[in-house]
């Protein structure tokens, strides 16, 4: 699944010859959270199961139903990378600054967190920050500056497309 399997079979197709620098399936070190792990959340089975999967990842996409608790999932990934690499910085990325504020409100219990907008930042462990802001710092300045990236409904393809090019 993704566009690296369809990028290598259109460029196949059209008999072009390329090499694809990719970490897809890099490991990373990380330990998977528990059920109660993080003071105050108790994680249903169905997060557990995903933090499981996740565990080690370098990337990747968690596609799941609204109600799922995605929010929760992503909490539990900060968790697991500040544990065994506290000074990491971790930028979570929305859309729009309804769901970054709902997100940095929904992680002030567990991290410090800082909200950026515009030209409007504060500091924390992990930054939240929409996807225009980001796009301002540049993504060769934020992949110097995070550690991790947390990417809300990153079905919004066309705004990462444009980050990225930009």
């Amino acid at each position: 699944t993704g566009v690296v399997p369809r990028l290598n079979q259109k460029l196949n197709d059209l008999e072009i010859d390329f090499k694809i620098k990719d970490d897809v399936n890099k490991k990373i070190k990380t330990k998977p959270v528990g059920k109660n792990e993080i003071e105050g959340i108790t994680f249903r089975d169905a997060q557990v199961e995903i933090l499981k999967d996740v565990s080690g990842n370098a990337r990747g996409v968690i596609h799941a139903a609204v109600g799922v608790g995605k929010s929760l999932v992503a909490l539990g990934i900060f968790h697991q990378h500040k544990t065994l690499n506290p000074k990491c910085k971790i930028l979570f990325i929305a859309h729009t600054i309804d769901l970054v504020v709902q997100a940095a409100d929904q992680f002030k219990d567990h991290f410090k967190v800082g909200v950026w907008q515009g030209k409007k930042r504060t500091d924390g462990d992990i930054i939240c920050a929409t996807i225009q802001t980001a796009k301002a710092i540049g993504i060769e300045k934020l992949q110097k500056m995070f550690s991790v990236l947390v990417w809300d409904e990153c079905f919004h393809e066309n705004t990462w497309v444009e980050t990225v090019n930009n």
